[in-house]
């Protein structure tokens, strides 16, 4: 993204994000198992999305606190994570927690990411996949 990632959404299946940024950007990607390379939006006319982009996720709860920093956030060297907006996967993938930021990242981390050296499982920024692992 070129901005701060503002709000992201599953797919019903929790095969696919989307995200939004502050400079009005939408992105989807393949998250099944880690963040791979942006999707074109045309490829995914007919997915049903379990989530809306305008509702976007809980940015603060205990399920959610290894996300945010301390000393350094899930997957994140940085204290202050930044996270702007967090979505939860849905139905039997329910395991998933993808949180974008103010540093034009998306994560993808355990679910419940209770402390901040949990396992980061995918990222991707505007420059394409930073890091992924299954």
């Amino acid at each position: 993204h070129r901005g701060a990632v503002t709000h992201l959404s599953w797919s019903c299946d929790s095969v696919w994000l989307r995200s939004n940024c502050d400079a009005r950007e939408l992105r989807h990607w393949d998250a099944s198992g880690s963040l791979g390379a942006a999707v074109p939006a045309s490829d995914l006319a007919d997915v049903p999305w379990a989530t809306s982009l305008g509702g976007g996720g809980v940015l603060y709860g205990q399920d959610t606190a290894g996300a945010h920093g301390g000393s350094g956030a899930c997957g994140s060297s940085v204290t202050d994570a930044g996270v702007t907006a967090a979505a939860r996967s849905h139905g039997e993938s329910d395991t998933l927690l993808a949180v974008g930021d103010k540093h034009q990242a998306l994560r993808l981390l355990p679910y419940p990411c209770l402390t901040s050296d949990a396992e980061l499982l995918g990222a991707a920024a505007a420059e394409g996949v930073v890091g992924a692992r299954h």
